[in-house]
């Protein structure tokens, strides 16, 4: 069935058309877009583009669109719709998205820290370590594109020895031993052997040859029983892959088993290949209600012959609803460790309203209350404004303005990619959540000087 789409073209009739910064080229001018067709386009160069449209007057708009672009599906638009030019293209104090260290621009206040050191993927899809108060700028390891600054609550992981170091090479009851803290059980009639340490992709896999033939489960476990949690999701991972042989007669899962009274086991299955080990994290997450204890294995279910040899690296166990980057103790020492919070920070800005652009994953972990950016004076939280997580995934935009707070909250999912936007002035304050948006007017006593974190 054939289909129109009529509209009203504002546009056209606009008293002021120009480009802010980069101009277009001179075979398809800016004045192409004052014509009604689509196929008529001003074309620029530039990685950036930015056109302001003048109406002249208030004026209604039924909707506002690109009906003809050549835009890549990576690329991003941005409208500003106001009565005060003057604010229209107000720069950004910073802009931390960038698709390489090289391209970014610290501002005067800049400031960072944390208080240990940190791993993240580098430009080669390597796991590297980043030193106390050094920034970590991530990468996807399968494309090698750069995810940007990663900053991160802290967070422990609970599993002792996850550079599964103390081994020694060998079947194990023969002679083999299994890293120091981990579990592999025995199977009878499956031949268990320990093939020591492989570093693939800057991990350290513990590599372990399975072969025999049995009817039954086998493991392999990052540790014993540890922690104590009380009412919390705890988050369980571990890389895995297929170093040798075949999966026939196997099952594998990634196991999140909770000690216990009241607490509810978590397991994904998953089928590991023999691609780059930096690409297969395998995740899982456990539930504890008392006080329950957790223990991450690797389960795999046999139903005969067998004849494969796995990689294990990074078992990881921490108190959250979704896995952090990896956590591991120094060379040497191996036992639970903690990753200190990463906090990024702009000190001592002066100026007269603030908008605050966000994007970022709501975990929602424990002990339920995230704050993924905010802005107020130096050390105090009055006259400031934030976002916060609960539990739940619903977000708050906080205000606190002479002594008195005031909030508004938009529901969403955990786990869930979010954009925020806060805005506030001396008239009040807007937030928006993935294009929902709530106001409160009510006016704001935006600092003198203000951190912006």
């Amino acid at each position: 069935m054939a289909g129109a789409f009529l509209w009203d073209e504002r546009v056209a009739r606009a008293v002021g058309l120009s480009a802010l910064g980069t101009q277009p080229v001179a075979s398809m001018p800016l004045s192409n877009l004052l014509d009604p067709q689509p196929s008529h386009r001003a074309r620029w160069l530039g990685t950036t583009a930015s056109v302001l449209v003048d109406f002249g007057a208030d004026t209604a708009l039924d909707a506002v669109a690109l009906l003809s672009t050549t835009l890549r599906s990576t690329d991003t638009v941005r409208w500003r719709l106001s009565a005060l030019e003057g604010v229209d293209e107000a720069p950004a104090v910073f802009d931390m998205r960038f698709t390489s260290p090289a391209t970014l621009a610290y501002p005067a206040g800049w400031a960072f820290n944390r208080a240990s050191a940190g791993h993240s993927f580098d430009a080669t899809g390597t796991l590297a370590q980043a030193a106390v108060d050094t920034l970590r700028f991530d990468y996807d390891p399968a494309t090698l594109a750069c995810r940007g600054i990663l900053l991160e609550e802290a967070r422990t992981n609970d599993v002792r020895n996850p550079r599964g170091e103390g081994g020694t090479v060998g079947i194990i009851g023969s002679g083999g031993v299994v890293p120091t803290n981990w579990v592999v059980p025995a199977l009878a009639g499956i031949t268990i052997t320990y093939n020591g340490i492989v570093t693939e992709n800057g991990l350290a896999c513990a590599e372990f040859r399975f072969n025999g033939t049995a009817t039954g489960n086998l493991e392999i476990a990052g540790d014993t029983w540890r922690g104590s949690y009380t009412n919390a999701t705890i988050a369980c991972s571990v890389f895995c892959k297929l170093a040798a042989g075949t999966l026939t007669n196997i099952t594998c899962s990634i196991n999140a088993y909770m000690g216990g009274a009241g607490g509810t086991n978590g397991n994904v299955t998953f089928v590991p290949t023999t691609a780059a080990m930096n690409g297969q994290r395998r995740l899982t997450t456990g539930t504890a209600t008392t006080v329950n204890s957790c223990k991450t294995a690797v389960r795999m279910v046999c139903a005969g012959a067998v004849d494969f040899t796995l990689r294990c690296a990074v078992f990881q166990q921490e108190n959250g609803r979704v896995s952090s980057s990896p956590i591991l103790p120094p060379v040497g020492t191996p036992a639970a460790s903690t990753r200190a919070t990463d906090q990024a920070r702009i000190l001592g800005l002066s100026i007269a309203a603030a908008t605050l652009l966000i994007q970022c994953q709501v975990h929602g972990g424990a002990p339920g209350n995230e704050i993924p950016g905010g802005y107020g004076p130096p050390g105090d939280y009055n006259n400031s404004s934030f976002f916060l997580f609960d539990t739940a995934g619903t977000c708050l935009w906080s205000t606190i303005s002479g002594g008195v707070g005031s909030s508004r909250t938009l529901a969403g999912s955990v786990n869930a990619a979010t954009t925020l936007v806060g805005a506030a002035s001396a008239t009040g304050f807007a937030f928006s959540r993935n294009s929902a948006q709530t106001t409160l007017a009510q006016a704001f006593a935006v600092p003198s000087a203000m951190d912006i974190a």
